[in-house]
């Protein structure tokens, strides 16, 4: 399975305030809470360095058509 990562929560400094679509939290559990609300999502990546928490998702699979082969090397 291919997962992908989306940036859910950014943090606005002072200090450990969250926001959320434009919604500012006044703690990182407050915006956790509201990302789960929002998306149902349990599985958080939190990224200290950068101040993102990122939720994972499953990536949509592109199916891969299958090879094609002739008898004289034509497609």
């Amino acid at each position: 399975m291919n997962y992908e990562y989306t940036v859910v929560l950014t943090r606005v400094p002072p200090g450990d305030r969250w926001n959320l679509d434009g919604q500012v939290y006044d703690t990182l559990t407050d915006g956790l809470n509201a990302v789960f609300v929002k998306t149902g999502c349990t599985v958080f990546l939190i990224n200290a360095k950068e101040g993102t928490v990122s939720i994972q998702r499953e990536a949509e699979s592109v199916p891969v058509p299958p090879k094609r082969f002739s008898l004289y090397d034509e497609n």
